[in-house]
């Protein structure tokens, strides 16, 4: 059987492709079938097969429905199918159910059992002499762990996997693994060692493409840009997320953007946005809102004044959180409970959850995901420093988190400065909602590059947006120092060699760049509002730079790609008044786009006037001439 040595060689096109062409309907040949199709992702392909090859008897493939069951999110039918298998197995077929179960249990919320099977599973792995099962196992128990916050076992089990993974050719455990040691090296601030694991991670998609995978490692990739203060890279990150979860059809994928996209948007003071996007989540019916959802939602009412609501939220949420074994979750929650109580004076209250939110960051090994809340809540730190049943467990709790300790570390977290940059047609800038009048024309267009390439010198500023101008005249050099003398030292911040520093907008700072939002509403399709941010094209008098015309010509053809999906979407449900306002409003942006035209004549012809029609044939002639 030809198709069964290419099964165990990982080649699951080969597989998939003489299966089909032979129409073999034994069980084994339909389970290999379905196990190849779920290998590769293609979900719905893969349960006929295995289900059929299961009712058959193939045991293997009765073990990987349950894993299906448990990847569609299926995971109480997922945990009866598995259980109910393990009496009848034995050998890698059992180790292989024991990880399912395990990872079922874990999603249930049964995480102590949870990871005690899958331990399980690993050392039967072990002992059967299959290092390449235990380092797959070793990859899922090590991502978990970090997830509770158990770093060191995680960290161990990644650092025994990965030899033996980069040598399998299957890469998928790999990637993953690759994902988990990124997470931890972000979580233990050490940024260019995950810079540099994603980048390996990378390269190994370009030969190995997924888009699960390739999913999971831009999570990663955001979560590394928004604790190293790269906004810009951050946002960019959730977007492309945001139009992965939707191909994906991914309801866990779009919940961790969703979250994150919210969050941002409320950090700046956007709440509208913030919570118009929550109101957009929509789980499984009839079950309650995730975690995640509750605990913004009380983050979002408790920045909104209404300290009420937010306490009723948080405190639901943080329950939530401690039944399910979510130790940083839990303890993240407890902060912002703890600052709601002590925002409407209720000190007993705040003091009591503080307490309990420290004792649980002592509990945990790495502290870096907190940084953002304990910059936002400087005055509850500041409450906690004066109590003396507090202070003593405040102070090592700041010690172990970036080095933030006593004074130091109060002074620093002061709410956050908010740069807003505008950049689309004339370049400007605000500064907390605060016009800043600079001198130099440079000075904003300088700003906005720093906010999406953070950590360039004075030399790569002067090569990618002033290539016309003289070094030896000092244009960026006078913009610089307009900037800091303008803005301060805190936000326009320079480290690195004395003769060659290099600059970045200071991690206290919130960057609000239309660039960004603009691009995050066209990958989400949210025409009406990437139309109202274009106000013109990107840093339009930087004429003469490369990296502006790259940026300018992107911007315009995501905008021009999305107005044309959604043509098409709007003719094929023949509503042409619709094509008419897109094609409209494109034309507003560009007005040689001659396809367009063509669409709004053609709409126009079924909805508008005479004298509406006429205008609309004679600007496309002018547009042809």
């Amino acid at each position: 059987m030809d198709w069964q040595a290419a099964f165990n060689e990982g080649r699951y096109d080969e597989v998939i492709e003489r299966l089909q062409q032979q129409a073999e309907h034994t069980a084994r040949a339909q389970g290999v079938l379905g196990i190849a199709l779920l290998r590769l992702g293609r979900l719905h392909e893969a349960f006929g097969p295995l289900s059929e090859a299961a009712e058959q008897g193939d045991l293997e493939a009765a073990v990987e429905l349950g894993n299906w069951l448990r990847v569609n999110g299926q995971l109480t039918d997922a945990k009866t199918v598995l259980t109910a298998l393990l009496t009848h197995l034995d050998g890698e077929l059992l180790v292989r159910a024991e990880r399912w179960l395990g990872a079922v249990e874990y999603l249930l919320g049964q995480r102590i059992d949870g990871l005690d099977r899958l331990r399980r599973a690993h050392r039967g792995y072990l002992d059967l002499g299959d290092e390449e099962g235990a380092a797959r196992v070793a990859q899922n128990l090590a991502a978990l762990l970090t997830e509770i916050g158990e770093f060191h076992e995680a960290s161990l089990l990644l650092e025994s996997a990965l030899p033996t993974l980069r040598r399998s050719t299957k890469k998928g455990p790999l990637l993953a693994a690759l994902q988990s040691l990124a997470d931890l090296l972000t979580q233990h601030k050490n940024y260019a060692e995950a810079h540099d694991v994603l980048v390996e991670a990378e390269v190994v998609l370009q030969s190995f493409p997924h888009p699960h995978h390739a999913a999971f490692i831009l999570t990663s990739r955001a979560n590394l840009s928004m604790l190293a203060g790269d906004y810009g890279a951050y946002l960019e990150a959730l977007g492309k997320l945001e139009g992965l979860a939707d191909a994906l059809d991914d309801l866990e994928l779009r919940l961790w953007t969703t979250v994150r996209r919210a969050e941002h948007f409320s950090r700046v003071g956007q709440h509208g946005e913030a919570l118009a996007l929550l109101a957009k989540f929509t789980g499984p019916s009839g079950e309650e809102p995730p975690i995640e959802i509750t605990a913004l939602r009380g983050v979002l009412a408790r920045r909104r004044g209404d300290l009420r609501s937010a306490v009723g939220l948080l405190r639901g949420a943080a329950r939530r959180y401690e039944s399910q074994g979510q130790r940083p979750a839990h303890a993240r929650t407890l902060l912002q409970l703890s600052y709601t109580h002590y925002l409407a004076r209720e000190l007993r209250e705040a003091s009591d959850v503080l307490r309990r939110a420290l004792e649980g960051l002592m509990g945990l090994s790495a502290h870096t995901e907190f940084l953002p809340e304990l910059e936002e809540l400087a005055e509850l730190l500041h409450f906690a420093a004066l109590e003396p049943d507090l202070a003593p467990i405040l102070v090592p709790v700041l010690d172990r988190v970036a080095g933030l300790a006593g004074a130091a570390a109060l002074d620093a977290g002061t709410a956050r400065t908010l740069i807003e940059l505008r950049t689309f047609g004339s370049a400007r800038a605000m500064k907390d909602g605060v016009p800043l009048g600079f001198n130099m024309e440079g000075s904003a267009a300088i700003l906005a590059y720093l906010a999406l390439n953070p950590g360039r010198t004075r030399r790569d500023i002067e090569l990618e947006l002033f290539p016309d101008r003289d070094p030896e005249k000092g244009y960026v050099k006078a913009c610089l120092r307009e900037l800091r003398d303008m803005l301060g030292p805190e936000v326009l911040v320079s480290e690195g060699p004395y003769r060659a520093p290099q600059y970045r907008i200071g991690r206290g700072v919130t960057v609000n760049l239309d660039y960004n939002t603009f691009m995050t509403a066209v990958n989400a399709g949210d025409l009406p509002r990437a139309f109202a941010v274009y106000k013109g094209d990107f840093l339009a008098k930087l004429t003469e730079s490369e990296w502006a015309s790259v940026k300018r010509e992107s911007a315009r053809l995501a905008l021009l790609e999305e107005t044309r999906h959604q043509v098409g979407v709007a003719k094929v449900h023949r509503d042409h008044a619709r094509v008419l306002l897109l094609a409209s409003a494109y034309l507003k942006v560009d007005g040689y786009e001659r396809e367009l035209h063509d669409e709004r004549v053609a709409a126009a012809r079924f909805v508008a006037s005479a004298a509406e029609i006429a205008q609309y044939e004679s600007e496309r002639r002018s547009v042809q001439n």
